[in-house]
């Protein structure tokens, strides 16, 4: 569905958005070439092996009969995954990057993914969920059979909930900075002698530290992007749609659908700070929106 909204009015400044990427490719949907095997992280744009060797999806490579899953990305085309393998070690695969922005000691964070884990066999185990670490200084070169923790110069900001379901499900981590951190690293949870196979998709991350306007909240199962944008907007939701509103922030109201839809495309063509407000699952939620000159 594309609508236009064309507003003939003046929109009244705000305090910018807090939204921040952190991660660059935070989709995995970019890369220099496409993966035809396991191993091939670096494939994927500004993604490294920080423990060896985890696994990106995308093109036509889309799974691995030793971690079978249904459709591996949940928007986009790429997705990740790694192993724990199973030793009182807790070893895991491990990624990483270098931050778009670094991360702030003092500062607190919120980052949503989706996660799921592999449907059956040797590696479907419930053992943890994921966790993020911050390098203080450069990442050393990728190493082999340890667990991220155990890499001098790491913090764990946080983890999520045990990752129990094969289908893809939303997580949301909160975290203050204790230190600041150029560079994170995602993994299995530190579990000794437990395997499994955990996919990772869709990082968004926001910075929650003041600025931001009162009542709005964070729906971990929705993705509201590009933002900013130059005009055209996409929701992606885990579930239906049931009713999209559109109001100035003053609260004056300039559309209202209902899509009963899991995507949905706007294109607002007058520059301005709107809010988006999506109403799923029996509950409203709010997203403020700016359109670039």
């Amino acid at each position: 569905m594309l609508l236009k909204l064309l507003f003939g009015f003046c929109m009244l400044a705000a305090t910018p958005s807090q939204a921040q990427v952190l991660f660059h490719n935070p989709n995995f949907d970019t890369y220099s070439s496409c993966p035809d095997n396991l191993g091939q992280v670096t494939r994927s744009e500004h993604w490294i092996d920080v423990v060896n060797t985890a696994d990106f999806y995308n093109c036509n490579f889309q799974s691995y009969g030793s971690y079978p899953t249904g459709t591996p990305s949940f928007s986009g085309t790429g997705c990740m995954g790694f192993a724990s393998y199973g030793d009182l070690n807790g070893s895991a695969e491990a990624i990483g990057q270098s931050l778009a922005v670094p991360i702030v000691k003092g500062k607190s964070y919120s980052i949503r993914l989706m996660t799921k884990k592999a449907k059956s066999g040797a590696w479907s185990s419930n053992c943890g969920g994921v966790a993020f670490y911050g390098f203080k200084s450069t990442v050393p070169p990728a190493t082999t059979s340890i667990h991220v923790s155990g890499i001098a110069g790491t913090d764990l900001l946080a983890k999520t909930a045990m990752i129990t379901d094969t289908g893809w499900i939303p997580q949301v981590i909160t975290f203050t900075a204790a230190d600041n951190y150029s560079f994170v690293a995602l993994t299995v949870e530190k579990v000794p002698s437990c395997k499994t196979y955990l996919f990772v998709d869709s990082l968004i991350t926001k910075e929650q530290s003041g600025g931001s306007i009162a009542g709005i909240s964070a729906d971990a199962l929705l993705r509201v992007y590009p933002n900013p944008s130059s005009g055209i907007v996409q929701v992606e939701s885990s579930a239906q749609i049931d009713q999209i509103k559109v109001t100035d922030v003053l609260g004056r109201t300039f559309l209202q659908e209902a899509p009963n839809t899991m995507n949905y495309h706007l294109q607002i063509d007058m520059p301005g700070i709107y809010i988006l407000h999506i109403f799923s699952q029996g509950q409203w939620s709010k997203h403020k929106i700016i359109i670039k000159e």
